[in-house]
Order: C-alpha cells, then structure tokens, then sequence
C-alpha cells in the first residue's frame, strides 16, 4: 500500500513538505531499511533531510534492532548539529533496551550518552527502563555508573539554577523587617 501511494505521488507533481516526508518514513515503523531507503529516495531528490526525518529513521533503526543504521544517524545528526528532541531520545532509549540483552543495553546507553552529550535529558520512565533492563541482566556497574551520572548533572544543574544547598532558605528578609 505505501509503495503505491509513493509511486502514485511520484507520478503527480505533488511537492511534498517536511511533514510529508516525516510521517512517511514513520509509516516503516520498525522496518529500518525501509526508513533508510526513504532517506536515500529524498537524497536523490536533492532534498535535504531535516532534523525530523533523520530522527523518524533514527528511531526506526533503534526500533528494529539495527545498530549499523543507528549508529550512521546519529553520527550524521551529530555532524550536521541536528537537534533531536528529548521525547524523541527517551522513546529511542526505551525501545532499545527493550529486549532486555546486553547488546540492547549498550545500545540504549550509546544512545543515552549522545542524549546527554546533546544536552538532553532522560525522563523517569527513560531511566526506569534502562535500570530494569540492568537488573534483569545483573549489570550492577552499568547501573551504578548511570545513577552517578545523573546524580552529578542533578547537581550540577542545580549550583547553575541556584537551587541546590542551602539556598533559599532562612536567608531572605522577613515582611516588615
């Protein structure tokens, strides 16, 4: 059906838009080489992917299990300073660590450090996930390392908001004073 609807488009001077072009390559769902051969179809178009389709295709690789594909993603979303928003990092994450077998977990860590790197960060049901995941597989380092790691941005983000110890309590002027 989908192959039919593109050719049937190709065919009519239909100028597709981004959206287009996004809800697409979602419509693979987790048939990542078919979401890479829609990138690959754009290409030759001389249409340049935007940060959306590469996240739609990013997505459609972690979902179907091909670390080749996501890898390529996201190197080239790094490359080109493509901007992946965060819900779109933790539903990766999820589906990666899925399966619950270490291969998945390096996964869902890879994707969780370019998340990080990015200056994303991960949701509770991300990092619940990830810690289920290590559970079931007895990874206690895995697990131990991420907690430190979000222990460390918690605190950091909080000496750059100013809420962290001791402040805001008890130093402010009292009303009428």
């Amino acid at each position: 059906m989908g192959r039919k609807i593109w050719q049937i488009m190709k065919k009519s001077s239909v100028v597709l838009d981004n959206a287009t072009w996004t809800a697409f390559i979602r419509t693979k769902g987790s048939n990542s080489e078919e979401a890479l051969s829609v990138l690959r179809q754009m290409r030759s178009q001389h249409i340049v992917a935007t940060s959306e389709n590469c996240s739609a295709v990013l997505e459609s690789c972690v979902a179907g299990s091909n670390p080749e594909g996501t890898s390529m993603m996201l190197k080239l979303m790094l490359s080109r300073s493509m901007i992946i928003e965060s819900e779109v990092f933790c539903r990766m994450i999820q589906a990666a660590v899925r399966p619950m077998t270490k291969e998945a977990l390096i996964q869902g860590v890879e994707i969780l450090q370019f998340m990080r790197s990015s200056g994303g960060r991960p949701d509770l049901r991300t990092c619940k996930a990830i810690f289920d995941s290590t559970a079931k597989l007895g990874d206690a380092t895995t697990a131990t390392l991420l907690m430190l790691q979000i222990q460390n941005t918690n605190e950091a983000n909080g000496r750059k908001t100013g809420k962290g110890k001791g402040k805001g309590k008890g130093k402010g002027k009292g009303k009428g004073k």
